[in-house]
């Protein structure tokens, strides 16, 4: 399926149109699927009965070669929520996963912002937040190109931010009550770090006039050193006079 370049949301979006299957897999171009990532996935969403199982990645940092099994493991996995989390941090996963087709149809497709990115996790905060299941496998199924030109690195991570920050923005009150918890847990951390930070200048301040008094002690000790020194010179000159020839 060939059509104008509208960006990478606009392309999965023809091809999952045109799909007339119950699942449909995901896989961007620069990367590598492992040789068993179709069965593993497969049996991940049959076994699970999830809406979407995404995967870990290996990431590997060559921009045109293949990937090599000799290359060093750098493996990202993913949590697969929860919601307040994927609010502020992709825990969902790449958009290389398995997809039941209906979700598309329940939620809308991926968004088609061209020159924007974060697609994958935008699509995947509105599946969690529709109530629809999300499971994440913790092991890596794809050899993921990291590449200085790749989109989510030449794209403006401000504009990034913005799409996932307008849909947590609309999102019911009810979903954002945890977040009052997470507000008490900062205040309360908040509360004994200011407690923690009050007993080190208590003990900083101490410990100042711990050195402000051996300071003075030393320079006290030294002078005394120097009395005793001048006394001992005055001393042999003294004997010296008193005898001239010893």
């Amino acid at each position: 399926i060939r059509q104008a370049n509208r960006y990478v949301g606009a392309a999965r979006n023809a091809g999952i149109r045109a799909a007339g299957t119950t699942f449909v897999i995901l896989l961007d171009d620069d990367n590598v699927a492992f040789p068993d990532m179709v069965r593993s996935l497969r049996t991940a969403i049959e076994r699970t009965q999830a809406d979407v199982v995404t995967c870990g990645l290996r990431h590997f940092h060559d921009a045109t070669n293949a990937p090599s099994a000799a290359l060093p493991a750098d493996d990202h996995v993913f949590s697969g929520g929860p919601l307040l989390l994927g609010a502020i941090h992709n825990c969902f996963g790449d958009a290389s996963g398995i997809y039941r087709r209906a979700v598309f149809d329940r939620i809308g497709a991926f968004h088609e912002r061209s020159g924007v990115s974060f697609e994958d996790w935008h699509l995947h905060l509105r599946v969690v937040a529709a109530g629809l299941r999300l499971v994440s496998l913790p092991e890596p199924l794809v050899w993921y190109r990291i590449r200085p030109a790749s989109m989510l690195r030449s794209t403006r991570r401000y504009d990034n931010a913005r799409v996932i920050a307008e849909f947590v923005g609309g999102l019911p009150g009810g979903a954002l009550e945890p977040l009052a918890d997470l507000l008490m847990g900062l205040e309360e951390h908040q509360s004994t770090t200011a407690t923690h930070a009050a007993g080190l200048e208590a003990a900083l301040a101490a410990a100042r006039d711990a050195h402000a008094t051996a300071t003075a002690y030393a320079h006290s000790l030294e002078r005394a050193l120097a009395d005793v020194e001048a006394y001992a010179l005055r001393l042999e000159g003294a004997l010296k006079a008193q005898d001239p020839g010893g």
